[in-house]
């Protein structure tokens, strides 16, 4: 998911929790953050997110709920928040109140389609109206698994679903059934998929997709939809659980310095072993975009051009066009020209340059003298 700002993933949070969440939370804010996160609960209700950016969203609010508690000494709460799985009732610590396992500790996947139906809205007739668009979608390391009830749309079901789902419900399958499936899905989810698929297959796999496969629609009907009820039952591998460092440094990049600041120095007081490693993830080379202009051009004045143009190699044309268009005109042709020169780089070269970069982001940063959008 592209970096969003502060004051649209709150409204994205806040819209998901529903109405009666709004007020409360938005009276313990600053006047001026209030009014911008009210003009973006506005614009979700005209245009309403995608199920991706929604999850996303309750997945950052998750991490960082455990971080917040975590760091403020309560060490046993997520094995308390776990007995209300069972139905047993959670004791807050330091309070006399209880909540039932009914209110907050429902199965996570029940809480993500609840919110997502609440956060994306309904149709003329009733139904959820969920946006998802397959082929913006990028299919990453760590995407979501999914777990929903089918539609009766089996095609769109089957584009929500996380490659090794797909994956695990094809591998007893014959390679036909998995090319006629393959074709349901784009570019970068069929070849997310394939590379999961047992290597000795691959080629014949291949040499059906190049031909013309036909089959009765209903019988294509029949077979997605096994596909699907079987890939919902597939469970999430445990190497796909984030790295928690990178997660809460993702989340702690999103949060107003002041915060972010006192936060980490609690941290630090508790461990520090804990808090260096955060700390070495919280500046990303990717993050430039999310800086104001004057900011970006404060950053190009510090950075040694040669790794920065190493560095812009494999960016994505964001991150390329903002760079570019904090430039003066001859320093953006030079830029170019040798981009277009260079040959190459390994993976190790583009890690280091990228590092340079964050590290004067950073020291700028920390010296107040950057500006987020």
């Amino acid at each position: 998911m592209n970096q969003l700002a502060h004051e649209k993933k709150v409204a994205i949070l806040l819209n998901a929790l529903g109405k009666d969440a709004v007020d409360p939370a938005l009276k313990l804010l600053d006047p001026k953050v209030s009014k911008k996160i009210r003009s973006e609960l506005k614009k979700i209700e005209d245009s309403p997110p995608r199920v991706t950016v929604v999850d996303e969203v309750l997945d950052d609010f998750e991490r960082f709920f455990k971080f917040a508690v975590e760091a403020a000494g309560v060490d046993t709460y997520w094995s308390k928040l776990a007995e209300t799985e069972n139905g047993q009732s959670l004791k807050f610590p330091g309070t006399t109140n209880d909540r039932k396992g009914s209110e907050i500790g429902e199965n996570r996947s029940s809480l993500a389609n609840e919110s997502i139906q609440s956060a994306v809205g309904k149709n003329k007739s009733g139904q959820v109206d969920i946006l998802i668009d397959d082929d913006d979608e990028i299919v990453d390391n760590s995407p979501s698994f999914r777990v929903f009830t089918p539609s009766d749309d089996e095609k769109h079901d089957l584009r929500r679903l996380h490659p090794v789902q797909i994956a695990e419900a094809l591998k007893n399958e014959r390679v036909k059934t998995m090319a006629l499936v393959l074709d349901c899905l784009n570019q970068k989810r069929k070849a997310a998929v394939i590379e999961l698929l047992p290597r000795e297959i691959q080629g014949e796999l291949l040499s059906l997709l190049l031909s013309d496969i036909n089959v009765p629609e209903e019988l294509l009907s029949r077979i997605i939809r096994t596909v699907v009820t079987n890939a919902l039952t597939v469970d999430k591998p445990k190497d796909e659980a984030p790295d928690p460092f990178e997660a809460i440094a993702g989340v702690l990049r999103e949060l107003p310095r002041e915060t972010r600041n006192n936060m980490m120095n609690h941290l630090r007081e508790k461990n520090e072993e804990d808090a260096i490693k955060v700390q070495r993830l919280l500046y990303l080379f990717e993050d430039i975009v999310n800086y104001e202009d004057k900011s970006i051009q404060k950053i190009l004045a510090e950075v040694d051009k040669g790794q920065l143009v190493i560095a812009l190699q494999p960016a994505s044309e964001e991150i390329k066009g903002r760079i570019l268009d904090n430039l003066s005109k001859r320093a953006k042709e030079s830029l170019n020209e040798e981009l277009e020169l260079l040959g190459k780089q390994t993976d190790a070269m583009v890690k280091e340059a990228q590092s340079s970069v964050a590290e004067v982001i950073a020291n700028l940063d920390q010296a107040d003298q950057l500006e987020l959008i």
